[in-house]
Formats: structure tokens, C-alpha cells, sequence
């Protein structure tokens, strides 16, 4: 019953849209034109903006506190070699040697000033692990 609905919709759009004609469109568009570009309705628009700026923001940083809190995180950061509790596995801080090299705690083996070659993108039909 759907596709009929909607075929009998688009039907009766296209019959009274072609009755109304081109200058009924004209009248309408003319219309929206002027809302939109008042004042009022544009110190609106920017009020809505900042706010839904905002409360991401604000749901974002909620969100980043939770992960970082949950205790599966916790679990999973425990369990990945090198990251025995100390604070530079954990945030991933540069040590600096009397080379000038640095050495980051996720870069790979504990001491390592060599970078990890990049894993190449999966190809197939399963690439991007969807099923």
C-alpha cells in the first residue's frame, strides 16, 4: 500500500501544481524569500546555530568523559602491550634521546625510533569489515 500512496501523492502534486501555473510558484518562492531574509527570522536562525554548536560541543566532551571513565575502556588499555599504568602509555607523551630522536609510547617496541609502516587499506568484498 505504500508505492500506491505515494504514486497516488505524486499524482495529485503534479495535477494541482500544473493548475497553479508558473506565477503561483513565483508568488510562493517570492514569500519564502522574504521570511527568510528577515531580520527576526535571521537573529533566530543564528540563535538555533550557536545553540546546536553548543550542545555538541557539550554532548561531545559528556561523551569523551564516559568513554574515557567506562571500565571496558579501562580493561582494553590494560590489556595492550606497554601500557603497565604509567602515564606517558596512557596519553601517548614524547621522550626525547640525546640524538635529538623521539620516541612515542605508541610507535611501536619500548625504545624503537623506528615509525610503523602503515597497514594498506583492505580491498574485496569485505573490505571496510561490512558484511
Amino acid at each position: 500500500m505504500g508505492k500506491k500512496s505515494l504514486l497516488i501523492g505524486a499524482a495529485i502534486g503534479y495535477v494541482l501544481g500544473a493548475r497553479a501555473g508558473r506565477q503561483r510558484y513565483d508568488q510562493i518562492v517570492s514569500s519564502v524569500s522574504r521570511l527568510w531574509n528577515d531580520p527576526k527570522v535571521k537573529t533566530r536562525v543564528d540563535q538555533a546555530q550557536t545553540a546546536a554548536v553548543d550542545t555538541a560541543k557539550s554532548a561531545a566532551a559528556s561523551a569523551k568523559d564516559a568513554a574515557a571513565n567506562s571500565s571496558a575502556v579501562q580493561a582494553v588499555k590494560e590489556k595492550l602491550p606497554g601500557s603497565g599504568g604509567d602515564s606517558a602509555s596512557t596519553t601517548g607523551t614524547s621522550t626525547g634521546t640525546s640524538t635529538g630522536t623521539s620516541t612515542s609510547a605508541s610507535a611501536g617496541q619500548p625504545g624503537s625510533t623506528t615509525p610503523l609502516t602503515p597497514v594498506p587499506p583492505a580491498t574485496g568484498s569485505n573490505a571496510g569489515g561490512r558484511i
